[in-house]
């Protein structure tokens, strides 16, 4: 019985096989499909939170007695918040390669809405010259792989002091 033992009733083999042998890896994929997939997951936690900031913003815009004056750059704001941590959580989720992660998360984003753009509106940026458009989009990608970069910062653990004698 090289090849298993018998065990209630059925052949077992001698040693387990292993599910992680037959299932790839994220460090077994290309890079490129591993952030993308990781993009994925970013994008939808922050289109969740860029929904989130965009109500409490527009909630505090008309609070405020003057609220087209503020909708511009809460609504800046709120698009660089969920921005960063898009490339975050990418990051955190494909676990190497910062770079490569907030360019990727940041572009899917920037694709998403310059397509929903012209789908919508017929044209790429509403509210903004080609030149402050581009400039926005430049911003968004750069926000993201800042949060790329904060998301792959592993700090080194702290090491304990060693004490003589105890």
């Amino acid at each position: 019985m090289s090849q298993g033992s018998m065990s209630r009733g059925g052949l077992v083999p001698s040693r387990p096989i292993s599910l992680a042998k037959k299932i790839k890896r994220d460090s077994e994929r290309p890079l490129i499909l591993s952030a993308l997939r990781g993009g994925l997951i970013g994008m939808g936690v922050s289109l969740a939170l860029g929904l989130v900031l965009i109500t409490v913003a527009t909630v505090a815009a008309y609070a405020n007695p003057d609220p087209t004056s503020l909708i511009p750059s809460l609504s800046l704001v709120s698009l660089l918040i969920s921005m960063f941590v898009c490339g975050f959580v990418t990051s955190k989720v494909v676990g190497e390669a910062p770079l490569t992660c907030g360019i990727t998360s940041g572009g899917m984003i920037t694709l998403l809405t310059v397509a929903v753009g012209i789908i919508l509106f017929f044209i790429p940026s509403a509210g903004y010259g080609l030149g402050q458009a581009f400039a926005l989009h430049l911003a968004a990608v750069a926000f993201s792989v800042l949060g790329a970069f904060a998301g792959g910062v592993k700090l080194a653990p702290k090491r304990k002091k060693h004490r003589f004698g105890k």
